[in-house]
């Protein structure tokens, strides 16, 4: 197994990576317009985003994740951003209990 599938498998870090900056050398989606959304569809998008992370890092990450939100119109977890080339891969690199979870 190379040292990509095991990142991979690795899933979500067990230590906060370091904050990162949007990545200019690939496009992204316009930013998208969030005036129109009510103070509590923000705090419903930051704890849907939240529930992927330990407990411990929701007052850094909700801090960073409502920046992203108005900076970007989305959500993107920067921070979580994979630092290798992304491409397609065989689906059995990644980590899964089946094999239609991986799929998805």
């Amino acid at each position: 197994m190379s040292q990509i599938d095991t990142i991979i498998k690795s899933g979500i870090p067990s230590t906060l990576p370091s904050p990162a900056v949007i990545d200019g050398s690939v496009p992204h989606a316009p930013k998208r317009n969030i005036e129109s959304l009510t103070k509590s569809e923000i705090k419903l998008a930051i704890r849907n985003a939240l529930r992927y992370f330990p407990q411990e890092w929701h007052d850094v990450l909700s801090k960073e994740f409502l920046e992203e939100l108005h900076m970007y119109g989305r959500i993107y977890m920067h921070r979580f951003r994979p630092q290798y080339a992304m491409h397609a891969r065989p689906i059995s690199t990644y980590g899964a209990k089946s094999h239609q979870a991986a799929s998805i």
